[in-house]
């Protein structure tokens, strides 16, 4: 089984590259995800992310045996957007948060 990596700033630049990364870190630190969460079967992160919609767009990413990320949002771009970053630098700091404890 998959399970979700130790995220890092050099894995989401790897995956969705620098322009989406530095966005979608803006809109995490601007407290724009929302629900994130571990799916049932432990193998993907999924959450929503106000974008400029009025509701929020529903983010998922899943990860390989090797550690790379594809996510999928409803937004117009679809895969690998500044979306999938902010959920992505959002569970990256509640690892840091565990890693506290």
């Amino acid at each position: 089984m998959i399970e979700i990596p130790e995220i890092s700033d050099a894995l989401i630049r790897q995956c969705l590259g620098d322009t989406f990364a530095c966005r979608g870190e803006r809109y995490f630190q601007q407290g724009k995800v929302h629900h994130i969460e571990v799916s049932d079967d432990a193998m993907a992160l999924q959450g929503e992310v106000q974008g400029r919609a009025r509701a929020p767009y529903t983010v998922r990413v899943q990860f390989s045996a090797h550690s790379d990320c594809h996510g999928r949002c409803s937004c117009p771009v679809a895969v690998n957007c500044k979306h999938v970053a902010a959920l992505l630098y959002a569970w990256m700091d509640v690892q840091a948060d565990e890693n506290e404890v």
